[in-house]
């Protein structure tokens, strides 16, 4: 009976100090390599966002509204008619 407590207090003394984990303030190299090249992507990728936002608030700024949009639609059906040996083509309304 002492061999098994005595080999149990044993084992729970030895186990946890086998099983030690670090402390996370010691991060190895690689890690720390990892999460800069992690944070160099988002950097990255936020800066591309911003120019594409940039880019789409200058092209809605400095576009131009074609006004003459509903009258540049072409007939579906033209005409076509012959005015002193010339042919011309009735596209619009």
């Amino acid at each position: 009976m002492k061999k098994i407590i005595l080999s149990t207090f044993l084992l729970s003394t030895v186990l946890p100090a086998c099983a030690f984990i670090p402390d996370a303030a010691v991060i190895p190299t690689h890690d720390m390599q990892t999460l800069q090249q992690q944070r160099f992507r988002i950097e990255e990728i936020n800066d591309y966002k911003e120019v594409q936002e940039e880019k789409e608030r200058y092209w809605k700024k400095n576009s131009i509204p074609d006004i003459h949009s509903e009258k540049a639609l072409p007939v579906e059906n033209p005409e076509f008619t012959n005015e002193n040996g010339e042919i011309k083509i009735k596209l619009y309304d």
